[in-house]
């Protein structure tokens, strides 16, 4: 896994030239796990920006977090208070890779083994949460 860690460290990889010398069995083998290190993301979102790959990341703070300060390329917010709620707006992505993050992985990780009983099947938990994440982020609402 280590070897997968520094594969997808962007801060080691800045030359977006590289990502294409990762085989696809690199990332099935990233996003077949059941948590992803956050150093990895910022490489996943170029890859799914250039089309190269595919996934979903929802941000399950609360809005005062996500407003002040979100990871560029969150393509959900549903914060984990109404979680059960809003959890609808993906009832047809079942069987999509969803990334879901928090601040540090503890909420994350929760709406993960929620996500899980209700039958979604590729559920990834971000560990470290946005604390960890070293891409691109945006505020506002």
């Amino acid at each position: 896994m280590e070897f997968i860690k520094n594969l997808f460290n962007p801060k080691k990889n800045q030359n977006s030239d590289s990502i294409k010398a990762y085989t696809t069995e690199d990332i099935k083998i990233l996003l077949s796990k059941d948590k992803l290190d956050a150093s990895n993301l910022p490489t996943l979102l170029e890859m799914r920006s250039r089309k190269e790959i595919d996934f979903i990341l929802v941000d399950v703070r609360e809005v005062g977090e996500y407003n002040s300060c979100r990871i560029d390329g969150v393509d959900h917010h549903i914060p984990t208070s109404s979680f059960y709620k809003k959890i609808t707006t993906l009832e047809n992505k079942k069987n999509s890779t969803i990334i879901l993050q928090c601040h540090s992985g503890g909420r994350s990780l929760q709406c993960q083994k929620i996500m899980q009983s209700m039958n979604y099947t590729k559920v990834i938990n971000l560990s470290g949460g946005i604390s960890k994440f070293n891409g691109e982020t945006i505020s506002g609402e």
